[in-house]
């Protein structure tokens, strides 16, 4: 998978929107490659947008794959502590304050890449606020001219979001 994966993304834009669609089988698989990938072989630092996910999960599982997640901020919108930490922000699954942290998180830590965890249960729960978050994710990643990457399950939904946001979306890497 790396090798034909990292011959896409040369060919992507540096500063584009990018969306990884992959087999259920390959979704840790290629979360984990994107954040090596951005992480260590371009050295960037980066936001972790998690809609599916809890932050401790998430540390625990990158810590046993080796990724360096010290370059990274964390904005969980799936735990529900109470009590942010020095990388991450919990949200309690609020999406209003998952824009609002989303939004000042862009201005304070000035990242070189976002990306976003996944769209799939978000559109599949509410369709209209899932939409919502996205454009306003595009439009952070376009006028802060950052990478934008998404990764998402393929799923006949995602067929439909890339057929409707395909003009803001610089390139879509197929990984299965």
């Amino acid at each position: 998978m790396e090798e034909s994966a990292k011959k896409k993304i040369e060919d992507v834009p540096k500063k584009g929107v990018i969306m990884f669609v992959c087999s259920p089988d390959k979704y840790n698989e290629t979360r984990n490659f994107i954040l090596k990938t951005w992480t260590e072989t371009f050295s960037k630092k980066g936001i972790y947008l998690s809609l599916n996910r809890p932050y401790e999960n998430l540390i625990q599982n990158f810590s046993q794959s080796r990724i360096d997640h010290s370059q990274l901020f964390f904005l969980d919108n799936v735990s529900r502590s109470e009590s942010d930490v020095d990388n991450c922000y919990f949200l309690s699954s609020d999406l209003a304050k998952l824009n609002l942290s989303f939004c000042s998180s862009v201005k304070e830590k000035s990242p070189d890449f976002m990306l976003m965890d996944s769209l799939n249960d978000l559109f599949l729960e509410d369709e209209n606020r899932a939409t919502k978050l996205l454009n306003e994710y595009i439009k952070k990643a376009k006028v802060n001219e950052i990478n934008g990457l998404i990764l998402v399950i393929k799923e006949p939904i995602i067929d439909e979001i890339i057929d409707v946001y395909k003009k803001d979306i610089d390139s879509v890497i197929e990984i299965y």
